[in-house]
């Protein structure tokens, strides 16, 4: 018998014949396909012992196994999941606060990675979120409108901003940084502004970096736990014992785990491409005369993950046309020599589009005052204004609490203070990637690029058509991953070496021409430009709700990784649901206790109950 301190977050009792061994099963998760019909006395034992919140099996259990799993487990909502069942629950579960679920197979096959999918994100609703419909019915009673306060300016929260003045609200913007319209230097700014004048959207543009599937030879996600010279993603100094938890969280989720936040994600990302559209359309001044570029030409130099990716972005419905790599260097002149010395296997035109992100955001602050909208820049926000209840008051600016209807938080990667006391702490790291411009010479590049090298230190790189800041044509790659920790600052010169040279490395190889001229001209002697974007372990972007005592929304969002552009429209609009106390579904698949309220505290539940 395990002991009395093991428990399961879920026990799944079904018998699958086409199980694929590859799934790697967690400690949080018992598999006993063998209690599939077995004796009600066998079940209730097991869970009992195992304590499960969520119990998946063909059907449903009975009132006595229930009310065995009830008294193991006195707290939360449980969950009962039925594949096949062959009736409805019997009433007495409901007394119980069990929750009684069934899920549809598709084709009516019952994969173990798709239920449990299922299982996690029921089980979020259910019990990490259950707080969450008391929270937005009283946002609901103030019966929406007022003013808003949002601290930080990057492209999420001015999307916001736009977006709830178009909702009738009055806005202000509070940002620790100067006016994006200023001749600062570019380190003087956040990741919005001060990366290089280029953002791309691709349907998955957000994505999750776990380990999907069985790794050989080595423990699964450890790229936070190597240098950028070792094949990793680390160019912190000397992390602390908190980076090493968060790294410890990372490496906690399941490769069925991330491809359920991968699904999660692609949602949103779609809900976004769909705002960009309408925005485009509805905002059309914002976009006049500048560079957006239609359609993403996906690279790849592996013949196994270009096949991969093509089921891939079949599958997420962004592909547009395969090509080869005769057909990449017919259509793209431009990539003829790298397509010829080998450097490509194959390339995908997909859904998406790019434009200079340093354009649209001066846009967007000037059409954002011109409807009364107002910008504190240099004026940083420095916490959260609480009663001794803890119910939010305002926030801290200079010192003094500034109070208004409802209040925004979008902080990027450094804005961690701001976050103390919230459910979002310390949750938030940061990842640098190197911007590298490039002249755009004949024979010219007409199509925006992303480009994976398989095992190479700088693996994915997002290539932007535009023009630099004299109105040339130009090519500017975005590319590489840096851990920082906590600290956005926490920089290794050496590291920060090794990956430069390896963004470099890719420029030499597919844009040889270019790179050269880029050289000859020194526009690679001045500064190594990079932005350190906001990153969480889970890889899930947060949400996060917390009710003021007057009856408002104080909103947190931030860690999109490498999604914040393309999701922007879509997190405008939960912000938006938000203030109105309505529903979205954003508002619990990226609540920031999602992580770790599903596999925190667990103990060794993978033995066998004798």
């Amino acid at each position: 018998m395990t002991s009395e301190a093991a428990k399961a977050r879920v026990l799944l009792a079904i018998q699958e014949v086409d199980a694929p061994k590859a799934l790697e099963l967690p400690e949080l998760v018992a598999y006993r396909p063998e209690l599939d019909g077995d004796e009600p006395s066998t079940l209730a034992r097991y869970l009992a012992s195992l304590r499960p919140d969520i119990f998946v099996s063909r059907r449903y259990p009975s009132a006595a196994v229930g009310a065995a799993w009830r008294e193991a487990v006195p707290e939360g909502t449980l969950l009962a999941i039925a594949t096949d069942p062959d009736g409805p629950p019997e009433p007495e579960l409901e007394h119980l606060k069990i929750s009684c679920q069934c899920f549809n197979a598709p084709g009516g096959v019952v994969e173990p990675a798709s239920v449990l999918a299922f299982a996690e994100r029921a089980c979020t609703r259910l019990r990490t979120c259950a707080d969450l419909p008391e929270k937005l019915g009283a946002i609901r009673k103030r019966n929406g409108g007022g003013e808003v306060m949002l601290a930080g300016a990057g492209i999420v929260n001015l999307l916001t901003a736009l977006h709830l003045q178009n909702e009738g609200y009055e806005v202000s913007v509070y940002d620790s940084r100067p006016d994006p319209r200023g001749a600062f230097a570019w380190n003087d700014y956040g990741c919005t502004r001060g990366g290089e004048n280029a953002r791309m959207f691709s349907l998955t543009e957000a994505d999750d970096y776990h380990d999907k599937g069985r790794v050989q030879h080595r423990p699964a996600n450890t790229i936070f736990g190597r240098e950028i010279s070792e094949g990793g993603w680390r160019i912190c100094r000397a992390p602390s014992e908190a980076d090493l938890e968060w790294v410890d969280d990372f490496r906690a989720v399941a490769p069925w785990l991330a491809q359920a936040y991968t699904n999660d994600m692609v949602d949103f990302t779609r809900e976004g491409g769909a705002g960009w559209a309408e925005l485009v359309e509805s905002e059309c001044t914002l976009f006049d005369d500048i560079e957006l570029r239609r359609g993403i030409l996906r690279l790849y130099t592996d013949r196994r993950r270009f096949l991969s990716e093509i089921a891939r972005q079949d599958r997420v419905g962004a592909t547009k046309r395969v090509l080869s790599v005769a057909e990449v260097a017919d259509s793209h002149p431009a990539l003829a020599k790298a397509c010829n010395k080998g450097e490509v296997v194959g390339g995908i035109e997909v859904v998406g589009f790019t434009l200079p992100i340093h354009d649209l955001v001066e846009r967007i602050l000037i059409r954002v005052e011109q409807e009364g909208g107002t910008f504190h820049w240099n004026d940083r926000v420095e916490g959260i204004a609480k009663r001794p209840s803890g119910t939010v008051e305002g926030l801290i600016v200079g010192g003094e609490p500034v109070k208004a209807d409802h209040y925004v938080l979008s902080p990027g990667a450094y804005g961690g203070d701001l976050l103390r006391g919230t459910a979002s702490e310390d949750l938030i790291h940061g990842v640098l990637g190197v911007w590298l411009p490039l002249p755009n010479v004949a024979p010219r590049l007409e199509c925006s690029l992303k480009i994976a090298r398989s095992g190479h230190l700088a693996e994915d790189s997002n290539v932007t058509v535009g023009r630099n800041g004299d109105g040339e044509p130009a090519l500017v790659l975005g590319s590489g991953y840096g851990w920082t920790g906590a600290d956005p600052t926490n920089i290794d010169p050496v590291q920060f070496g090794v990956l430069y040279q390896a963004v470099a490395d890719t420029a030499r190889r597919f844009f040889p021409d270019p790179y050269a001229a880029a050289r000859e001209s020194g526009v690679l002697d001045g500064d190594l430009r990079f932005c350190v974007r906001p990153w969480t372990a889970s890889n899930l972007p947060l949400f996060e709700i917390q009710n003021t005592c007057t009856g408002g929304a104080l909103v947190i969002t931030g860690g999109h990784n490498t999604g914040g552009f393309a999701q922007a429209p879509a997190v405008a609009t939960a912000v938006g649901a938000a203030l109105r106390g309505e529903p979205h579904p954003m508002h619990f698949l990226y609540d920031p206790r999602r992580l770790r309220s599903f596999t925190n505290g667990l103990g060794t539940s993978a033995g066998v109950i004798g």
